[in-house]
């Protein structure tokens, strides 16, 4: 019996590692249509709109113009800031801790939550993998903490050790009360942090998640 339970575990663990891989693929294959195709044509239909301009003279005309060539903008801007999350090019480039810095400060800036980053130790370069899923796990966790905590403080951290790396995500918001099982996430609707356990699952990382009603949350790996 506890070979077919360690078997199955495996197996599960297996399944969800490829559906991992597939996620990231997919968003990849987005990131670039997004990136080469429809970026592109916003942009063109940008410049368009800017030789429209001087052409029209009637200042009503030309005033309309402008109002969507701010529009254009603004798309493209969103456009970009949804291909960096897709496939974020500062991890790939730059590392891990550039990438989460990078990840504060966009949320700082794109919500009204004031995200302060912190990195303590000696960086290292980790393996893609688990590069890749501490940082999906950081994105998870302050995107909840925008979507669901209404705190108006967040605090993302990074401890390189001798032994050890850990990654912290904080808030002062609403709080929730953490279920029992990892297995309980999804019938309560937190599809996220069941996928932030399973990321950890997969590179062998602890995960803690602390948090109560009316005290903020705090999410912990340690690797």
């Amino acid at each position: 019996m506890s070979r077919k339970v360690r078997a199955a575990q495996d197996g599960l663990h297996d399944y969800i590692g490829a559906i991992t891989s597939a996620q990231e693929e997919e968003r990849t294959r987005l990131a670039r249509e997004l990136h080469d195709d429809t970026i592109q044509a916003v942009i063109a239909l940008k410049q368009r709109l800017q030789l429209a301009q001087k052409t029209v003279k009637d200042q009503a005309g030309k005033q309309s113009l402008k109002e969507l060539e701010t529009l254009a903008e603004q798309t493209i801007e969103n456009l970009r800031r949804l291909t960096r999350a897709l496939r974020p090019i500062y991890l790939e480039d730059l590392g891990l801790v550039t990438a989460l810095e990078m990840l504060a400060r966009e949320t700082s800036q794109n919500n009204h939550l004031a995200v302060d980053f912190q990195k303590t130790g000696r960086e290292r370069r980790l393996s893609r993998e688990v590069e890749l899923s501490l940082y999906r796990i950081a994105q998870e966790a302050l995107n909840n903490t925008v979507k669901h905590s209404n705190a108006s403080r967040a605090n993302l951290k990074i401890a390189f050790e001798d032994s050890e790396i850990q990654m912290e995500v904080g808030d002062n918001g609403d709080g929730f009360a953490v279920p029992n099982s990892p297995t309980e996430f999804a019938p309560a609707g937190h599809f996220g942090l069941l996928g932030v356990h399973e990321r950890a699952d997969l590179i062998g990382a602890r995960l803690e998640l602390e948090s109560a009603l009316g005290k903020g949350t705090r999410l912990k790996v340690r690797l």
